[in-house]
Protein backbone atom coordinates (compact mmCIF):
# COMPACT_ATOMS: atom_id res chain seq x y z
CA UNK A 1 0.00 0.00 0.00
CA UNK A 2 1.27 3.24 -0.94
CA UNK A 3 1.85 6.06 1.35
CA UNK A 4 -1.09 7.85 -0.44
CA UNK A 5 -3.37 4.97 0.18
CA UNK A 6 -2.65 4.48 3.90
CA UNK A 7 -3.49 8.36 4.54
CA UNK A 8 -7.07 7.64 3.22
CA UNK A 9 -7.31 4.39 5.03
CA UNK A 10 -6.21 5.64 8.47
CA UNK A 11 -8.78 8.89 8.24
CA UNK A 12 -11.78 6.80 7.44
CA UNK A 13 -10.63 3.82 10.29
CA UNK A 14 -10.07 6.99 12.61
CA UNK A 15 -13.22 8.61 11.50
CA UNK A 16 -15.70 5.25 11.15
CA UNK A 17 -17.94 6.79 13.59
CA UNK A 18 -18.24 9.95 12.02
CA UNK A 19 -19.18 8.94 8.37
CA UNK A 20 -21.67 6.16 9.98
CA UNK A 21 -23.25 9.26 11.33
CA UNK A 22 -24.15 11.31 8.31
CA UNK A 23 -26.53 8.71 7.11
CA UNK A 24 -28.99 9.21 10.24
CA UNK A 25 -32.24 11.03 9.80
CA UNK A 26 -32.15 13.54 12.78
CA UNK A 27 -32.19 17.14 10.85
CA UNK A 28 -29.42 18.79 9.72
CA UNK A 29 -27.92 22.20 8.28
CA UNK A 30 -24.75 20.51 6.94
CA UNK A 31 -24.30 20.36 2.96
CA UNK A 32 -21.88 17.57 3.37
CA UNK A 33 -24.31 15.34 5.35
CA UNK A 34 -27.38 16.22 2.49
CA UNK A 35 -25.24 15.58 -0.26
CA UNK A 36 -24.20 12.22 1.44
CA UNK A 37 -27.98 11.69 2.01
CA UNK A 38 -29.26 12.63 -1.85
CA UNK A 39 -26.23 10.26 -2.94
CA UNK A 40 -27.39 7.34 -1.24
CA UNK A 41 -31.13 8.00 -2.31
CA UNK A 42 -30.55 9.14 -6.08
CA UNK A 43 -28.19 5.60 -6.44
CA UNK A 44 -31.02 3.34 -4.72
CA UNK A 45 -33.25 4.70 -6.81
CA UNK A 46 -30.70 4.35 -9.68
CA UNK A 47 -31.06 0.24 -8.47
CA UNK A 48 -34.71 -0.49 -8.81
CA UNK A 49 -35.89 -3.26 -10.59
CA UNK A 50 -32.37 -5.03 -10.37
CA UNK A 51 -31.99 -8.84 -8.86
CA UNK A 52 -29.63 -11.17 -7.44
CA UNK A 53 -26.08 -10.23 -6.26
CA UNK A 54 -24.88 -6.54 -5.77
CA UNK A 55 -21.58 -5.69 -4.52
CA UNK A 56 -20.77 -1.68 -3.20
CA UNK A 57 -17.17 -1.53 -3.66
CA UNK A 58 -15.90 1.46 -0.96
CA UNK A 59 -18.84 0.63 1.60
CA UNK A 60 -17.99 1.97 4.36
CA UNK A 61 -20.25 1.97 7.30
CA UNK A 62 -22.74 -0.20 5.10
CA UNK A 63 -25.23 2.67 5.16
CA UNK A 64 -26.27 2.08 1.32
CA UNK A 65 -26.06 -1.61 0.75
CA UNK A 66 -27.86 -2.15 3.84
CA UNK A 67 -30.60 0.10 2.63
CA UNK A 68 -30.86 -2.32 -0.94
CA UNK A 69 -34.30 -4.45 -0.99
CA UNK A 70 -34.22 -7.30 1.35
CA UNK A 71 -34.15 -10.15 -1.37
CA UNK A 72 -30.83 -9.07 -2.85
CA UNK A 73 -27.67 -11.20 -2.19
CA UNK A 74 -25.49 -7.94 -0.37
CA UNK A 75 -21.68 -7.85 0.01
CA UNK A 76 -19.53 -4.96 0.96
CA UNK A 77 -15.73 -4.20 0.37
CA UNK A 78 -14.13 -1.70 1.84
CA UNK A 79 -9.84 -1.18 3.02
CA UNK A 80 -11.02 0.21 6.56
CA UNK A 81 -11.39 -2.99 9.06
CA UNK A 82 -12.23 -0.18 11.84
CA UNK A 83 -15.29 0.66 9.87
CA UNK A 84 -16.23 -2.70 8.11
CA UNK A 85 -16.35 -3.15 11.97
CA UNK A 86 -19.38 -0.43 11.89
CA UNK A 87 -20.92 -2.04 9.02
CA UNK A 88 -21.31 -5.73 10.50
CA UNK A 89 -22.78 -3.61 13.38
CA UNK A 90 -25.71 -1.99 11.37
CA UNK A 91 -26.14 -5.04 9.47
CA UNK A 92 -27.95 -6.47 13.08
CA UNK A 93 -29.86 -9.48 11.06
CA UNK A 94 -29.52 -9.12 7.41
CA UNK A 95 -27.59 -11.79 5.94
CA UNK A 96 -24.89 -9.16 4.14
CA UNK A 97 -21.32 -9.70 3.53
CA UNK A 98 -18.56 -7.64 4.26
CA UNK A 99 -15.08 -8.21 3.54
CA UNK A 100 -11.43 -6.08 3.65
CA UNK A 101 -10.22 -5.53 0.32
CA UNK A 102 -8.86 -3.09 -2.22
CA UNK A 103 -10.74 -1.27 -4.68
CA UNK A 104 -7.58 -1.61 -7.48
CA UNK A 105 -7.36 -5.71 -6.90
CA UNK A 106 -11.08 -6.51 -6.22
CA UNK A 107 -10.92 -10.57 -4.92
CA UNK A 108 -14.01 -11.75 -7.47
CA UNK A 109 -14.27 -13.89 -10.41
CA UNK A 110 -15.44 -12.56 -13.73
CA UNK A 111 -18.84 -11.88 -14.20
CA UNK A 112 -19.50 -12.55 -10.42
CA UNK A 113 -22.62 -9.53 -9.82
CA UNK A 114 -25.52 -8.41 -11.19
CA UNK A 115 -25.30 -4.90 -10.29
CA UNK A 116 -21.91 -2.90 -8.21
CA UNK A 117 -22.70 0.97 -6.49
CA UNK A 118 -19.56 2.74 -5.99
CA UNK A 119 -20.46 5.96 -4.80
CA UNK A 120 -17.87 8.95 -3.13
CA UNK A 121 -14.82 6.01 -3.65
CA UNK A 122 -13.34 7.54 -6.74
CA UNK A 123 -12.68 11.13 -4.79
CA UNK A 124 -9.88 9.54 -3.35
CA UNK A 125 -8.27 7.08 -6.20
CA UNK A 126 -5.99 8.61 -8.35
CA UNK A 127 -6.21 5.30 -11.16
CA UNK A 128 -9.51 5.58 -11.31
CA UNK A 129 -9.78 3.44 -14.77
CA UNK A 130 -8.35 0.12 -13.33
CA UNK A 131 -11.50 0.55 -10.91
CA UNK A 132 -13.87 1.25 -13.39
CA UNK A 133 -12.25 -1.97 -15.33
CA UNK A 134 -12.22 -4.06 -12.35
CA UNK A 135 -15.80 -3.20 -12.16
CA UNK A 136 -16.31 -4.34 -15.77
CA UNK A 137 -15.10 -7.46 -14.90
CA UNK A 138 -16.42 -8.68 -12.33
CA UNK A 139 -20.22 -7.86 -13.48
CA UNK A 140 -22.04 -9.73 -15.62
CA UNK A 141 -23.17 -8.55 -19.12
CA UNK A 142 -26.24 -6.04 -18.43
CA UNK A 143 -25.94 -5.52 -15.16
CA UNK A 144 -26.06 -2.18 -13.74
CA UNK A 145 -22.97 0.08 -11.89
CA UNK A 146 -24.17 2.57 -10.20
CA UNK A 147 -21.54 5.37 -9.76
CA UNK A 148 -21.04 8.79 -8.34
CA UNK A 149 -17.98 11.44 -8.78
CA UNK A 150 -17.28 15.37 -8.22
CA UNK A 151 -18.03 17.12 -10.54
CA UNK A 152 -14.78 18.92 -11.68
CA UNK A 153 -17.16 21.65 -13.84
CA UNK A 154 -19.36 22.85 -11.24
CA UNK A 155 -18.40 26.58 -9.97
CA UNK A 156 -19.24 25.24 -6.03
CA UNK A 157 -16.89 22.96 -6.06
CA UNK A 158 -14.35 25.08 -7.89
CA UNK A 159 -14.73 28.23 -5.37
CA UNK A 160 -14.89 25.67 -2.50
CA UNK A 161 -11.27 24.30 -3.85
CA UNK A 162 -9.76 27.57 -3.97
CA UNK A 163 -11.29 28.71 -0.52
CA UNK A 164 -10.15 26.13 1.43
CA UNK A 165 -6.88 25.62 -0.52
CA UNK A 166 -6.26 29.51 0.44
CA UNK A 167 -7.25 28.86 4.16
CA UNK A 168 -5.18 26.03 4.42
CA UNK A 169 -2.27 27.73 3.50
CA UNK A 170 -3.02 30.49 5.71
CA UNK A 171 -3.63 28.01 8.62
CA UNK A 172 -0.64 25.90 8.17
CA UNK A 173 1.86 29.19 8.21
CA UNK A 174 0.94 30.06 12.01
CA UNK A 175 2.54 28.72 15.05
CA UNK A 176 1.12 25.50 16.43
CA UNK A 177 -0.20 26.89 19.46
CA UNK A 178 -1.60 29.41 17.83
CA UNK A 179 -3.52 27.20 15.36
CA UNK A 180 -4.82 25.11 18.04
CA UNK A 181 -6.27 28.35 19.75
CA UNK A 182 -8.26 29.25 16.83
CA UNK A 183 -9.80 25.87 15.59
CA UNK A 184 -10.83 24.99 18.89
CA UNK A 185 -11.33 28.38 20.86
CA UNK A 186 -12.58 30.51 17.74
CA UNK A 187 -13.79 27.39 15.30
CA UNK A 188 -15.18 25.21 17.66
CA UNK A 189 -13.47 22.54 15.71
CA UNK A 190 -11.44 19.35 17.40
CA UNK A 191 -7.80 20.05 16.79
CA UNK A 192 -7.03 16.96 14.89
CA UNK A 193 -4.33 16.35 12.10
CA UNK A 194 -5.27 17.63 8.72
CA UNK A 195 -6.22 15.83 5.79
CA UNK A 196 -3.87 16.45 3.37
CA UNK A 197 -5.06 14.90 0.37
CA UNK A 198 -6.56 16.67 -2.33
CA UNK A 199 -9.63 14.88 -3.57
CA UNK A 200 -9.58 13.93 -7.12
CA UNK A 201 -12.65 16.07 -9.46
CA UNK A 202 -13.61 14.28 -12.40
CA UNK A 203 -14.84 16.19 -16.11
CA UNK A 204 -18.36 14.34 -16.50
CA UNK A 205 -17.90 14.14 -20.18
CA UNK A 206 -14.24 12.77 -19.76
CA UNK A 207 -15.61 10.40 -17.45
CA UNK A 208 -18.79 9.05 -19.52
CA UNK A 209 -15.76 8.74 -22.63
CA UNK A 210 -13.87 6.21 -20.28
CA UNK A 211 -16.69 4.29 -19.55
CA UNK A 212 -17.71 4.10 -22.67
CA UNK A 213 -14.28 3.24 -23.82
CA UNK A 214 -13.76 0.18 -21.35
CA UNK A 215 -17.52 -1.70 -22.55
CA UNK A 216 -20.17 0.57 -20.51
CA UNK A 217 -23.43 1.99 -21.95
CA UNK A 218 -24.59 5.08 -19.88
CA UNK A 219 -28.44 4.30 -19.14
CA UNK A 220 -29.33 7.25 -16.74
CA UNK A 221 -27.15 11.19 -15.54
CA UNK A 222 -28.13 13.26 -12.91
CA UNK A 223 -26.15 16.28 -11.12
CA UNK A 224 -27.29 17.15 -7.09
CA UNK A 225 -25.95 19.35 -4.33
CA UNK A 226 -26.17 23.46 -5.10
CA UNK A 227 -24.10 25.00 -2.27
CA UNK A 228 -20.67 25.72 -0.36
CA UNK A 229 -18.61 23.82 1.89
CA UNK A 230 -17.21 27.32 2.72
CA UNK A 231 -20.67 28.07 4.27
CA UNK A 232 -21.29 24.77 5.96
CA UNK A 233 -23.68 24.79 8.46
CA UNK A 234 -25.48 28.28 7.52
CA UNK A 235 -29.27 27.04 6.95
CA UNK A 236 -29.64 29.73 3.57
CA UNK A 237 -26.69 27.77 2.03
CA UNK A 238 -28.80 23.98 2.78
CA UNK A 239 -32.26 25.74 1.80
CA UNK A 240 -30.79 27.10 -1.78
CA UNK A 241 -29.51 23.83 -2.51
CA UNK A 242 -32.87 21.74 -2.35
CA UNK A 243 -34.78 24.50 -3.79
CA UNK A 244 -33.12 23.80 -7.10
CA UNK A 245 -32.98 20.59 -6.84
CA UNK A 246 -37.14 19.98 -6.27
CA UNK A 247 -37.48 22.50 -8.63
CA UNK A 248 -35.03 22.62 -11.59
CA UNK A 249 -35.83 21.83 -14.86
CA UNK A 250 -32.80 23.07 -16.67
CA UNK A 251 -29.99 20.34 -17.86
CA UNK A 252 -27.56 23.15 -17.70
CA UNK A 253 -28.31 24.26 -14.07
CA UNK A 254 -28.71 21.02 -13.42
CA UNK A 255 -25.46 20.50 -14.73
CA UNK A 256 -23.75 23.25 -11.93
CA UNK A 257 -24.18 20.62 -9.34
CA UNK A 258 -21.54 19.03 -6.57
CA UNK A 259 -22.14 15.49 -7.37
CA UNK A 260 -22.25 13.42 -11.01
CA UNK A 261 -23.91 10.40 -10.50
CA UNK A 262 -24.99 7.81 -13.07
CA UNK A 263 -26.09 4.16 -14.21
CA UNK A 264 -23.84 2.72 -16.91
CA UNK A 265 -24.53 -0.87 -18.20
CA UNK A 266 -21.76 -3.77 -19.09
CA UNK A 267 -22.38 -4.21 -22.79
CA UNK A 268 -23.18 -7.47 -24.21
CA UNK A 269 -20.73 -9.83 -24.87
CA UNK A 270 -20.28 -9.70 -28.18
Amino acid sequence: MNAHAQTVQERFSREAGNWNGLYDQTPTRSIYTHNVRHRKAQALELLAGTTGRVLEIGCGAGNVILAAPEELETIGVDFSVEILRQAKVNSGERDSEFLAADALSLPFADDSFDAIICLGLLDYITNYRSVLEGCHRILRPGGPLIVSVPNLTSPFIRIDDFGFSLKNRITHSLPDRLRTWLKTQVMGKDDKPYFSHRKQRYNPAVFTQNLDSIGFDIDQTYYHTYGFGLLNGISLNLKVSRQIESRNRSKTLEKLGWTYILKATKSPQQ
